[in-house]
């Protein structure tokens, strides 16, 4: 499949799409999952911080043509396991193992239309820059519009703040509604992202796909 087929990028999108779907139901229902899952997604927002960081160095390696394949894997590893010492540090923080494959799954959603929706490498170097910006304006927008906006408790009551007795202090920790909010709308829009790029159509910032 290429970067033109619906299905292809449709599954790419697959995984922001599902984990969307996770902070929405937790924000709505977090008793029919259980109160530490409030505790679970807030580290997988703190995760993705990492993510973004990471895949703007490793993604623009993958597709440098000037590199060989040997100097790739190794760019990539020693960014992989840079990451990975910080992924480790917050399942040290909040006593908790997943965090490290959580890591891993965030990181493959932001390759995922390499492996399923491949375009050529003009495309390719354009697309990675595309979403490189979407997600890091996604981000650094979601925090300040969830942290200064009202944001409906909804399923999230005093009897769920107690239950998910999430460490440390600060808004996330006192009103963890808005970190919900935030996960779902960073990943609908990641999601969105990754199903609307196609070659040769105009997108913001770039301009037509493979010119920048």
């Amino acid at each position: 499949m290429t970067g033109n087929h619906p299905i292809g990028r449709a599954v790419s999108a697959l995984p922001d799409a599902a984990n969307a779907m996770a902070f929405a139901w937790v924000w709505m229902l977090p008793l029919s999952v259980g109160a530490g899952w409030v505790k679970s997604l807030m580290i997988v927002m703190l995760l993705e911080f990492l993510v973004v960081h990471s895949s703007g160095f490793i993604g623009m390696t993958v597709v440098d043509p000037g590199k060989s394949r040997a100097t790739k894997v190794g760019v990539i590893t020693g960014f992989g396991l840079l990451y990975l010492l910080f992924a480790g540090a917050f399942s040290l923080a909040f006593g908790e193992w997943w965090p490290l494959a959580v890591f891993g799954w965030l990181l493959l959603g932001k390759f995922a239309l390499v492996l399923f929706a491949p375009v050529p490498g003009a495309h390719e170097r354009s697309r990675q820059g595309y979403l490189m910006a979407t997600s890091l304006a996604a981000y650094v927008g979601g925090v300040f519009l969830t942290s200064l906006a009202p944001v409906p408790q909804l399923g999230i009551d005093d009897a769920v703040r107690s239950a998910a007795a999430i460490p440390g202090s600060g808004l996330w920790v006192e009103e963890p509604q808005r970190v919900l909010a935030f996960g779902m709308l960073y990943f609908a829009i990641m999601a969105w992202a990754r199903w609307a790029w196609v070659p040769g159509r105009m997108h913001l910032g770039f301009g037509r796909s493979g010119m920048r």
